[in-house]
């Protein structure tokens, strides 16, 4: 009994930390930085970060503030960001192009600790998701940011630009 009890919690923490790895697409097609933020490139390349609650509908950003830099080709760029309905969105577009990394530093509060994410910015669509290959929701999601290798780029791409 105490066997079968004790393989019963395993499997549930094997469970549980399976479910934990799968990637959650973000609503509006954007990469979910956690599990409550979600990173969007709109169609002016305008960054905008969503805030959610448990149940993924948008909450105000609050005193929430984000900074947001891109390693472009051309040079690092620093967008400011404003509140504009309930989300942080840049004043200015991201640099043209992509391969290049951007990076995200979240503070819930001005005195809270900052919180930093990178994504590799790649804006053609995935095609096995259809989504922006940033945001791609595959399983295999973790090669994009290594190289994109099971979606046409080459190891590296992202640090030749």
């Amino acid at each position: 009994m105490k066997t079968a009890t004790t393989l019963i919690a395993l499997s549930l923490v094997a469970l549980t930390a399976i479910a934990a790895d799968k990637i959650i697409p973000g609503p509006k097609g954007g990469k979910m930085l956690d599990q409550q933020t979600e990173f969007y490139v709109d169609s002016d390349r305008k960054v905008v970060i969503t805030f959610y609650g448990v149940d993924l509908k948008p909450v105000a950003a609050g005193a929430q503030t984000a900074v947001v830099w891109a390693d472009a080709k051309s040079g690092r760029v620093k967008l400011e960001m404003e509140t504009k309905s309930d989300a942080l969105v840049s004043k200015t577009s991201l640099p043209e192009g992509d391969g290049y990394n951007v990076m995200v530093q979240l503070k819930p509060a001005p005195d809270a600790k900052a919180q930093n994410f990178k994504i590799v910015y790649h804006d053609e669509p995935c095609s096995k998701c259809k989504r922006a290959e940033y945001a791609c929701s595959c399983d295999k999601h973790e090669a994009h940011d290594g190289g994109h290798d099971d979606h046409g780029h080459k190891e590296g791409d992202a640090h030749k630009h």
